[in-house]
């Protein structure tokens, strides 16, 4: 199994705690294109309540979503899409995204991924379980596992 980390959508955070959410799927489950990262950043904000809380209670003010400077996986017409999308649902009233500068990408989320990869680093794992578990090692980082059900095709729809 490869474990691939968008991180576009471990870059959802809250500031004051410090956590990442770190999806996890191989190569035959997912990809590293526009719409999986847009997938993953989708279920990130879903999964800390955002989506339900802005249909409940309106827009929240503004999001940052901090990217590296990857063409492929954040920097692409799908990821921009997808931040437009927030502002025209109303979950949020203002998007924002930083592109960091290549070379200077040090951010939280490479803090805790390097936690993260302290925890498996030295370990055998040999199966998505093993793997999933060896992740979990710390409050500040939540692993999930991504299958093929977890990747919608946002092409068709934000077309």
């Amino acid at each position: 199994s490869t474990l691939s980390s968008s991180s576009a959508a471990s870059d959802v955070y809250k500031r004051q705690t410090e956590h990442m959410q770190t999806f996890i799927y191989n190569k035959g489950e997912g990809k590293k294109g526009g719409n999986n990262v847009v997938s993953l950043l989708d279920q990130a904000l879903g999964n800390k309540g955002v989506l339900k809380n802005a249909q409940e209670n309106g827009p929240g003010e503004y999001l940052t979503l901090v990217f590296d400077n990857c063409g492929d996986q954040n920097k692409n017409r799908m990821v921009l899409r997808y931040l437009l999308y927030l502002v025209e649902k109303k979950v949020y009233k203002t998007v924002e995204a930083v592109f960091l500068v290549v070379g200077h990408t040090k951010n939280v989320c490479d803090h805790l991924f390097k936690q993260l990869k302290r925890g498996f680093h030295y370990k055998n794992v040999y199966t998505m379980n093993q793997l999933i578990c060896v992740c979990n090692i710390s409050d500040s980082i939540t692993p999930i596992h991504c299958s093929r059900n977890n990747f919608f095709i946002w092409d068709l729809y934000l077309d």
